[in-house]
């Protein structure tokens, strides 16, 4: 993709746009959510963004609520895709830097109970398994907790 075009997405990103590390309660653990989004009352850049990230386009009808209000587009991108547009703007981010570094961080600790941790355990035991899933369960909370200081 074009230098020019990233470094205007991106510049549009830090300015419009918010990362969100928002996390839920099951089954005894947390799960974390990486959720991306730019929030515009002009549909125009969004669509432009969108041609090349991909993304949910939903419009908020303030309008309706207030007519003095316009209404707010919001475009949206959640864990996997969420990941792969923070890593190509990256290069180019100042404000949401350190935020995406974060939840980049965090993307890249181990799925738990995935295959590739199951081939890392080879012959180990369920208690050594569990022992490697409360490691990563760890990591993460200390991410969001260091992620939820930068809110």
């Amino acid at each position: 993709m074009d230098k020019v075009v990233l470094a205007y997405i991106a510049g549009f990103f830090d300015g419009e746009g918010c990362v969100g590390l928002n996390r839920s309660n099951t089954r005894e653990r947390f799960a974390y959510r990486l959720e991306v989004q730019i929030t515009q009352v002009d549909k125009a850049p969004l669509e432009f963004i969108k041609q090349f990230f991909g993304g949910s386009l939903s419009v908020s009808k303030r309008s309706l609520i207030n007519p003095k209000r316009q209404d707010c587009w919001h475009l949206v991108w959640a864990d996997k895709s969420a990941e792969s547009f923070l890593r190509a703007l990256l290069p180019y981010l100042i404000v949401k830097r350190e935020k995406t570094l974060l939840v980049l961080r965090y993307r890249d600790l181990p799925h738990l109970n995935n295959i590739e941790n199951i081939k890392q355990m080879n012959n180990k035991s369920k208690e050594e398994a569990m022992k490697l899933n409360q490691s990563i369960i760890n990591k993460r909370r200390v991410i969001y907790d260091e992620w939820k200081t930068l809110v």
